[in-house]
Parts: structure tokens; sequence; C-alpha cells
């Protein structure tokens, strides 16, 4: 299959920054700036970015001790509770370059992306180094956050994406199985036996996606579902609608629907393969990490 988008993919670029500056040095902006120039007063820090950034740069092979930093991080910054009561989330954080304070906004966009995308890429860090010394000594950290996504599921399978909204969403449901898919497996890997609620948990939110956010007729998927509502992709519209599309792809939810996969990865860069403009940064690196799953290259 030829390379569409990887002409649109900007090269990496680490950003000079004057030495003694705080935010050149923090585990998350450290993956952050190698692909957004950083500002010179304060930095915003939204995990879940930092998480597709971090993934991105495990499947190139890039410096593992970074990726170790930025999961300690991570970790550490683990809300026990937050507002919600919930255990094991995060909130996204500003950081003062000058005093190094960090400033947490006490918020964030979703509880399910957000932990799955932190599975994954602590999965992604564990294949490339066998380290597992920082899984163990997180053993308890990690089941909090892999158990977050079953708290957050309903009675269909999907996840909710936030404990007091009743929206699910494709894009994060993917994110959810990937990220309960990736725990499962780095269980195997420590030998911490098997965990048939987890296992169950990733089995029923895959089939909660297919059976409820696929449209056959359509042949496509939902990108939203609120109570009884669920929302079709408008295919003009970038994002959520079309961009959603290509989740299922990058998380292999399609396996056993190949067509399906290459019907919706045709139609997506049939009308977005020569826009780069209209993407954000994160979103090239997701085209990137899907079209890799469409070639295996």
């Amino acid at each position: 299959m030829k390379r569409l988008f990887i002409s649109m993919l900007f090269n990496l670029c680490i950003v000079s920054v004057a030495s003694g500056d705080f935010c050149t040095d923090h585990p998350a902006l450290k993956i952050s700036r190698l692909f957004v120039p950083l500002e010179k007063g304060s930095n915003h820090i939204n995990p879940y970015i930092v998480n597709i950034e971090a993934i991105y740069l495990l499947q190139k092979g890039t410096d593992s001790k970074m990726i170790m930093d930025y999961i300690s991080w991570y970790l550490e910054h683990a809300n026990y509770p937050d507002r919600s009561e919930l255990t094991g989330t995060i909130y996204d954080y500003a950081i003062n370059c000058k005093t190094g304070k960090e400033k947490s906004a006490g918020t964030y966009d979703s509880v399910d992306g957000y932990a799955g995308t932190f599975l994954v890429m602590v999965y992604e860090y564990y294949k490339m180094t066998k380290d597992a010394k920082i899984i163990q000594k997180n053993r308890e950290k990690l089941k909090d956050i892999a158990y977050l996504l079953g708290f957050l599921q309903e009675e269909e399978g999907l996840t909710r994406a936030l404990f007091y909204k009743k929206s699910k969403y494709l894009m994060d449901n993917c994110e959810a199985y990937g990220g309960i898919k990736a725990f499962n497996r780095l269980s195997k890997e420590m030998e911490w036996g098997e965990n048939q609620y987890y296992i169950e948990l990733e089995n029923t939110i895959k089939d909660g996606i297919l059976s409820f956010l696929y449209s056959e007729e359509r042949g496509d998927f939902y990108w939203a579902m609120e109570g009884k509502n669920v929302y079709a992709p408008n295919w003009d519209k970038l994002y959520p609608d079309a961009f959603s599309q290509i989740f299922p792809i990058l998380y292999d939810i399609l396996e056993e629907m190949p067509q399906l996969k290459e019907t919706l990865w045709k139609k997506f860069t049939e009308r977005y393969a020569n826009k780069p403009d209209l993407f954000f940064s994160e979103q090239k690196l997701i085209l990137e990490l899907t079209e890799k799953r469409m070639t295996g290259k």
C-alpha cells in the first residue's frame, strides 16, 4: 500500500531552550518538545497527548530512559482520589519554566482515553526494553488504572469518558480496549496470574463497540452514543466524525473484519491524505501509527 501520509508528517526536531529552564528537563515536556516548541513562561501538559507521543517514539525505537522517566512521573501524579472519588486518574498540568512549579488544572478531558493510552504505552515500553522492574514496582497503581475502565463500563460494554457524564465515544472505547488488552498481556508477562475480570472486560468492550457503535447498514461506526442516541459520522467533517473511524483499525478491533478495515481506511485517505494542515500534531502521529497497522511497516 502506498505510504499516503508520510509526506505530511513533520521531522522530529528538539527545540533549543536556554539552560536552567525547568521545562526543558521535565519528564513530560522532554517528550512533547520533540513535537511542539515549548513556551518560554509556562507549558501545559495533557497526559493523553504525551501518551500518544510516547507510543509513537517507542515504535520508532527512541531513547527508552526518557519514556521510563515519564511513566514514573505519570504514576507519581495519579490521583488518590480525584474530585470524583476515582483513583488512578490524572489531571492536566501547567509547569512554570522559571520555578519548576507544577500546577494541577484539576480537570481532564477524559478518564478512559487517558487510562487506555497510558496502559498501551507502558506495554510498548516493556516490549522494547523488557524492563520488568518499573512494572512490578507499580503493580497496584497499574491495576488501579486498569480498574478505572471497568468502573466506567456500562451494561452494553462501552465505557463512559467521564464518571459524571453518560457520553460514550468510539475513540475512547477503542483506547480503553487497547489499554485493557495491553494490561492483560503485561499481567501474563509479569506472571501475575490470569484475572478473569480483566479478560472479560477486554472482550466485552470489544463486543460493545461492534454491537452498539458499528452500523452494518452504513458500513461505518457511530462516533458517539449518549443514552439511546447515536451519532453517525459526517465524513466531510474531520473531527471527531471521520477521524474516529480509523481508531478501530489502530486498536485492532477489526482483526476479523479485514474488508471493513480496508474500506474505512480507503474512505478516510481519499478525503484527507492531501490535507495535512487540518491535523494537530498528535493526530498526525495517530495517522502514522494507523498507517503502520495497515501496511505492517
